[in-house]
């Protein structure tokens, strides 16, 4: 497995992100290994077995937030399967996180 770090943070993913799997997860963990935050793919235009992912959800704990975990959980998905595409729906916060990292 692979594990990306952030400070005291690990992000993972708890099966192989290689498209044997439909619905990836990418979580957050803090330092006890308590789940902070998670990013959930679905196959874009919902086709099974595609390479192709779209964020379902996306989400990070309050007082977890803005420290660079939801960036540091789309880094790691696209480190393995590629561009993350947005998802069809998003909340004002999630359209606004979205712009700030294309822009990057």
């Amino acid at each position: 497995m692979s594990v990306t770090r952030l400070g005291s943070y690990s992000i993972t993913h708890d099966f192989p992100i290689d498209g044997s799997k439909d619905y990836p997860e990418i979580r957050a963990c803090d330092e006890h290994g308590n789940v902070v935050g998670h990013v959930n793919l679905v196959p874009s235009g919902g086709e099974k077995g595609s390479k192709r992912y779209s964020v379902y959800e996306a989400q990070v704990r309050p007082e977890h937030q803005r420290k660079g975990l939801a960036t540091a959980m789309y880094q790691h998905a696209e480190q393995h399967i590629g561009r993350v595409f947005p998802g069809a729906i998003q909340t004002p916060d999630g359209a606004k996180f979205r712009r700030a990292y294309d822009a990057k």
